[in-house]
């Protein structure tokens, strides 16, 4: 009984195997990229001041959250352009206002930019 599981179960383990090999090798020659949350830039500099020195210590991309006023979502996006950072996502702040059991119209009431 023990040699009929075991046979059984070989080509099932070999297959993983490979499967988890292939995935690795895949993943290995992906870059790794550095990211910080804009809400993590340091307070007393400006906001083009503080990504250049993310960009300095390291850091490649940033992550913003949703911003209600145009011309702030646009100095966020100059300010990261010109610092050399990527902003890789942002994270729709609506959510703490408006929960899941909200009416669509109150949710299509509130604008986020950026």
């Amino acid at each position: 009984m023990r040699r009929w599981i075991s046979a059984s179960y070989e080509p099932a383990r070999l297959s993983f195997a490979r499967g988890c090999r292939e995935f690795h090798d895949g993943v290995a020659g992906l870059p790794i990229r550095k990211a910080i949350l804009i809400e993590m830039l340091q307070r007393d500099l400006s906001l083009a001041d503080g990504m250049k020195l993310a960009k300095d210590v390291g850091f490649d991309e940033i992550e913003c959250q949703t911003v209600s006023d145009p011309k702030e979502a646009e100095a966020i996006k100059v300010a990261g352009g010109n610092a050399g950072l990527r902003i890789h996502s942002l994270m729709n702040m609506a959510h703490w206002s408006f929960p899941p059991h909200c009416s669509r119209t109150q949710f299509a009431e509130q604008r986020s930019y950026l």
